[in-house]
């Protein structure tokens, strides 16, 4: 079992990425948190059963922002322009802390407050 702490910084907070997090934490049956810190970045403690789940989800959440296009009044999606950038922006993804353990620290992946 893999133990990690690790920090996402860039645009991470205030465009669901905790939520993001979650979901992919769940699809990959890891547990642990997520949560947002005072500086601006979001704190990840994630607990796999190997240390090829724990890349696989490294992976899935330093993702980019994709082209998408601005809100409209309704709610809904307006027309994509072009290089506008909305949502997470992850820019590093930095492994505090990594470690082995014998036994589950956590039983479930939780967004905490």
């Amino acid at each position: 079992m893999i133990l990690c702490k690790l920090i996402a910084s860039g645009r991470v907070q205030g465009v669901n990425y905790r939520w993001f997090v979650r979901r992919q934490a769940v699809a990959l049956g890891i547990r642990g948190y997520v949560k947002n810190l005072p500086d601006g970045t979001v704190e990840i403690v994630a607990e796999a059963e190997s240390a090829e789940v724990m890349q696989k989800f490294k992976a899935a959440i330093a993702r980019k922002a994709k082209d998408w296009g601005p809100l409209s009044a309704s709610g809904g999606k307006g027309p994509l322009s072009v290089g506008q950038k909305v949502g997470p922006q992850v820019e590093t993804l930095q492994t505090v802390h990594e470690a082995e353990n014998k036994a589950p620290a956590y039983s479930s992946f939780e967004i905490a407050r």
